[in-house]
C-alpha cells in the first residue's frame, strides 16, 4: 500500500497544488503583516522545489517526461517570484503589530532639531533626529573619564535588542572630561518606514583601563526601520 509520501512523488499535480498553497500562505502573511508566516512560506518553497525535482525524475523513468514542464514550470515561477518579493521587495513587517505604549515619555526624532535653542540651552543629554531607520544622534554630556562610548537599541514592549552587531561596531572616542556635544549616525534595520514602533536608545561607556562598561543614560523614541532598497 502506497503511503501519502509516495503519492506525493508519484503524482505530478501534487507538487503543483502545493506550490499554489504555499503562495496562498505567503499572501496571507503579507495581509496579516506577519514576518514569521512569510518566512515560513519561503522555507516551504525551497523544500517543495527540491521534492518536485524527485517527482520529475520519477516521471522521466516512467516515460512521462512531459509532466516535467508543469512541475518545474510552476516551481520556477514560484521560486523566482518569491526571490523577487523577498530580495527586491524587501518586505519587513517588524513593528507592524507592535503598539507604542502610552504611559511612557517618548520623543519623535522626526520633529527634533539639534539647532533648537531649547536643546542647546538644556542639559537633555541623548537625542536623535531622522526617519526611515537612518538617524543622527546628539549627546550633550560631560563624561567622568576617558574612553569610548557606543549605543544600544531595544524594542520597548519586548525588550528585544535591535541591530546589535551593527551598533556594537560603532565606537566613539572620549578625549575630554568637559561637556561636549557629540554627534554621529546609526541605522536601525528591523522594520520599514511604514511601521513606527517604540525604541529605547541607551548610551554605554567603555573605560580605557579595562573596567567594566556601564550605561550612562537612555531615552525612548518612536523609530522605524531602514529599507536598503531606497
Amino acid at each position: 500500500m502506497r503511503t501519502k509520501q509516495n503519492q506525493y512523488f508519484e503524482k505530478w499535480w501534487i507538487p503543483v497544488l502545493v506550490y499554489l498553497g504555499i503562495f496562498a500562505i505567503f499572501f496571507i502573511g503579507a495581509k496579516l503583516e506577519r514576518n514569521w508566516i512569510i518566512n515560513f512560506s519561503g522555507i516551504l518553497v525551497i523544500i517543495n522545489f527540491l521534492a518536485s525535482i524527485i517527482t520529475g525524475i520519477r516521471c522521466i523513468k516512467k516515460g512521462k517526461w512531459y509532466f516535467i514542464f508543469p512541475i518545474m514550470g510552476v516551481g520556477l515561477i514560484v521560486v523566482v517570484s518569491t526571490f523577487i518579493l523577498f530580495a527586491i521587495g524587501n518586505i519587513d513587517y517588524y513593528g507592524a503589530n507592535k503598539k507604542i505604549p502610552e504611559n511612557i515619555k517618548i520623543y519623535d526624532p522626526y520633529n527634533f532639531s539639534p539647532k533648537s535653542v531649547k536643546y542647546l540651552n538644556s542639559n537633555s543629554g541623548l537625542r536623535i533626529s531622522g526617519y526611515g531607520g537612518s538617524y543622527s544622534f546628539y549627546i550633550k554630556h560631560s563624561f567622568k573619564e576617558k574612553g569610548n562610548f557606543y549605543l544600544k537599541a531595544y524594542e520597548i514592549t519586548s525588550n528585544e535588542r535591535l541591530s546589535e552587531k551593527k551598533l556594537n561596531k560603532r565606537l566613539y572616542s572620549v578625549n575630554t572630561l568637559e561637556e561636549k556635544l557629540y554627534k554621529g549616525y546609526f541605522k536601525i534595520y528591523e522594520g520599514s518606514q511604514n511601521y513606527q514602533y517604540a525604541g529605547r536608545i541607551e548610551l554605554w561607556f567603555k573605560p580605557l583601563d579595562d573596567k567594566d562598561e556601564y550605561k550612562v543614560t537612555e531615552q525612548n523614541f518612536k523609530i522605524t526601520g531602514w529599507e536598503s532598497s531606497w
